[in-house]
């Protein structure tokens, strides 16, 4: 028997987070019941791509065919073509759920959609299959009108991404190791390297710390080396360490991360990772807003005092920025909102270095925010496998 899955996706979080561990787990599954299975990955449009997604997406050796979003785009609006090598299914990690539910019915493949909000509700119809990354998530979607019986708890695919092995134990020692993660978007990347690194220098004559710099693989390579190279001729002595590669050996002898928000709290919370993420006003007129907001923030004199009202507004209306602490509904860990002065942000710094207790306590209430929660990616890629032979959208 051969199957076809098809994942759309486009973010690298979404990639990163919920593609790659459910097409992983998709392998194994198939492996253990002696399915052929051929997998395919529709990058779908994005304005915050890198348009380094295929490259990466093609270094995991997941899928057998990478759909560009131009031949995604092409397959939803009828003139591409696509021929699945068996009977499947779609299943939607992320991007627009009007493109999903296209690409769905120009494939004949039936659907499926991950939920981490009841914003599938207004567009389950579809999707045969919702998966709800939680018991209240899948709650709201039933308030919200979606058939109970469509909804599937399987928990999220996000957790899955930190694999126990990846984490190394705790380490000991004097020096403490602070790394930072600049995000994926090259715009931010080139404003918070800098941002970030001119803390660490002060900090280092403060404490003994090493620093480590982790990089995403979906950013461009000439923006990295660019960066590095102003970050070697400005802080020439500070102990410094590029993370290239696999990031969690190094996250994990982390004794604290400083972070933008995004898939990665998600992932620092599960292996249990002390992290604070920010969001400092200097850096809102590098931002890039989604939809029409985008453009209209683009125009001359306007523009820019717009978009940082709007961003400002859209970032102090959330009662939380890191996706742990939304889940918990409480602040477990720190969120740097606004304006921080240099010297407050490397004092609290120090505080949270020195209070190992603190440290402690934080780490076993991130984790224990998703004990239990591992193999949601392999409950989706059983239901996916499921549904696949069904009648098409």
């Amino acid at each position: 028997m051969t199957v076809e899955i098809v994942f759309t996706g486009n973010g690298p979080g979404e990639l990163a987070g919920w593609v790659r561990p459910v097409a992983r787990a998709a392998k194994e599954v198939a492996a253990e019941r002696g399915i052929a299975l051929h997998m395919t990955m529709a990058l779908t449009p994005s304005q915050f791509a890198s348009g380094r997604e295929a490259e990466v997406i093609g270094e995991w050796a997941l899928f057998d065919r990478i759909l560009e979003p131009a031949e995604s785009v092409k397959l939803a609006i009828g003139v591409g073509r696509f021929s699945a090598a068996g009977a499947g299914t779609l299943v939607h990690l992320g991007g627009d759920l009007w493109f999903s539910a296209r690409l769905s019915r120009k494939t004949g493949l039936p659907a499926c959609a991950l939920a981490e909000t009841q914003h599938v509700a207004r567009r389950h119809r579809p999707f045969a299959l919702v998966f709800a990354t939680s018991q209240e998530i899948a709650g709201d979607l039933i308030h919200a009108g979606v058939p109970q019986e469509k909804i599937s708890v399987t928990g999220d695919p996000r957790v899955d991404t930190v694999r126990p092995q990846s984490v190394p134990p705790a380490r000991g020692g004097s020096e403490y190791v602070v790394s930072f993660m600049p995000g994926s978007r090259d715009y931010l990347f080139k404003a918070l390297v800098p941002y970030f690194l001119n803390i660490a220098d002060q900090l280092h004559r403060q404490e003994q710390v090493r620093f480590q710099m982790v990089v995403s693989p979906f950013l461009p390579h000439d923006v990295i080396d660019a960066v590095r190279r102003n970050a070697q001729r400005t802080f020439p002595d500070l102990a410094l360490v590029w993370i290239m590669n696999e990031p969690w050996p190094a996250l994990g002898e982390s004794d604290f991360v400083v972070t933008v928000p995004g898939t990665n709290t998600v992932e620092l919370a599960a292996a249990g990772v002390p992290f604070a993420a920010i969001a400092p006003e200097e850096l809102i007129d590098h931002l890039r807003l989604e939809g029409l907001a985008n453009w209209i923030t683009r125009l001359p004199v306007i523009g820019r005092p717009l978009k940082r009202a709007v961003a400002l507004r859209a970032v102090r209306r959330q009662r939380f920025i890191a996706l742990p602490n939304q889940h918990a509904g409480r602040l477990i860990a720190p969120e740097w909102i606004g304006t921080w002065p240099e010297d407050a942000f490397i004092s609290y710094l120090r505080q949270l270095l020195q209070d190992r207790p603190r440290r402690a306590h934080m780490s076993d209430s991130l984790s224990g925010l998703y004990a239990g929660a591992r193999g949601a990616s392999r409950r989706i890629a059983e239901r996916s496998l499921g549904l696949a032979g069904g009648p098409g959208r």
